[in-house]
């Protein structure tokens, strides 16, 4: 590398940045809840969060932003299911990132991903700044108990259509020496995070275009660019995840505590509720997938389970001690019982003899219920039908999430008095 730029460039530079956030147009984003999935079981959970290539730039849905690039790259390289969940905010940068941090539950999931600098990098933020800053972020995730943290790398600003600026110049030559800083960091500390080097951009041909995909660049990047990055991410992150599912280690897996659960199904609104089509819909595909009696969407209550959706099944609620469900919300995967009357774990012995049920989360990842399907005769399940269950588990999510989001943009439409 050669000489990093002088002080006396930083003014002009984040004068640029300042100048081109009021004038500029920004490209189109995501839009909906940031969370992607791939098929699959014992499904690895995600969480990115930053900035720049985690807010998804130049593609209109998750599913081709780097949330859904991560997840199928991922279950590809590992032969699991994934999900994908984004923290993701444009004006974070690496001064915010530790209260971003803070904000989220980093020990709810089984990998960390950390992206900041662009904007950083742009502005020729000074070495000691950078440092601070990622050295709080790393304090943070270390005092929540985070599990496996990546750092993906500041790839080349002039990139990014957004800043204007010549390959190879000042602003990249200084995003490669913040680059050599955060390897440093994470080599020496405690948190022991990886750093990942972001790959080379793919360099255009004279008429602007990816000659590898024929592609205008002038629409920002678009899902190739990002499928370049989850392959960078995926290469340092498969192994470590298959070592810890190898030891059957998720850190995602452990019980939340149940006042937790309470404030989730408080704010969802939804328990003592009318049955909803959206929800109904879904228990009836569970209930013909696997053949069973029964089939309920559940929801646990502090001294009852509360069936939201349920067919085959009298009985709106049940005490919370007769239920499978209770158990089945420990974990992050699915509880399977093939027989209840021979299965050596501590199960409630009621008149149910098979049981399968999938944790349904709240948007912020408490685990609140159960999607699940029971009869009173033994029978043997599929890896299919229990992948299936887990799709149907997600769809509810999202139904969830869905009505979260409508709830909060009627209330920022009230007007204030």
């Amino acid at each position: 590398m050669r000489q990093p730029p002088t002080p006396l460039l930083r003014p002009a530079a984040t004068a640029r940045i300042l100048w081109r956030d009021t004038f500029a147009q920004l490209p189109v984003r995501p839009s909906g809840v940031p969370v992607a999935h791939a098929e699959g079981l014992d499904a690895d959970r995600v969480l990115i969060v930053g900035n720049g290539l985690a807010v998804g730039w130049g593609v209109r849905i998750h599913d081709l932003a780097l949330t859904g690039t991560l997840a199928r790259a991922l279950s590809a390289a590992t032969g699991r299911g994934s999900e994908v969940h984004a923290a993701a905010d444009p004006a974070l940068v690496v001064a915010t990132a530790a209260d971003a941090l803070g904000a989220v539950d980093p020990a709810a999931f089984d990998a960390v991903v950390l992206v900041v600098g662009a904007s950083d990098a742009a502005r020729l933020l000074s070495e000691g700044r950078w440092t601070a800053g990622l050295r709080a972020a790393f304090d943070t995730l270390l005092a929540a108990g985070a599990p496996p943290v990546f750092v993906l790398g500041i790839p080349p600003v002039s990139g990014v259509p957004f800043f204007g600026v010549r390959p190879g110049g000042a602003l990249d030559q200084w995003a490669e020496h913040l680059n050599s800083l955060t390897a440093e960091l994470c080599r020496t500390h405690p948190l022991a995070p990886v750093y990942v080097e972001p790959s080379a951009e793919v360099p255009l041909d004279e008429g602007g275009r990816d000659p590898e995909q024929g592609l205008d660049r002038d629409r920002y990047r678009g899902p190739e660019e990002y499928g370049r990055v989850a392959t960078d991410l995926v290469a340092a992150m498969a192994p470590v995840l298959d070592l810890a599912a190898a030891r059957g280690d998720h850190p995602a897996s452990t019980a939340q505590p149940v006042e937790r659960r309470l404030a989730a199904l408080g704010s969802l609104g939804l328990l003592d509720t009318a049955p909803e089509e959206r929800f109904d819909r879904l228990v009836r595909m569970a209930q013909k997938v696997f053949g069973t009696e029964s089939a309920a969407f559940t929801l646990l209550d502090r001294d009852r389970q509360w069936h939201k959706s349920r067919v085959g099944y009298d009985r709106a609620e049940d005490p919370i001690d007769d239920s499978f469900c209770a158990t089945a919300i420990l974990d992050t995967g699915p509880l399977v019982v093939e027989d209840a009357l021979f299965d050596p774990r501590p199960l409630p012995r009621t008149n149910v003899r098979f049981y399968v049920g999938h944790p349904v989360e709240a948007p912020d990842g408490t685990r609140v219920g159960t999607i699940c399907v029971f009869d009173r005769a033994p029978q043997q399940v599929s890896e299919v039908q229990v992948s299936f269950l887990r799709e149907l588990a997600l769809g509810l999510q999202d139904e969830l999430a869905g009505s979260v989001a409508s709830v909060t943009a009627a209330e920022e439409l009230v007007p204030v008095r």
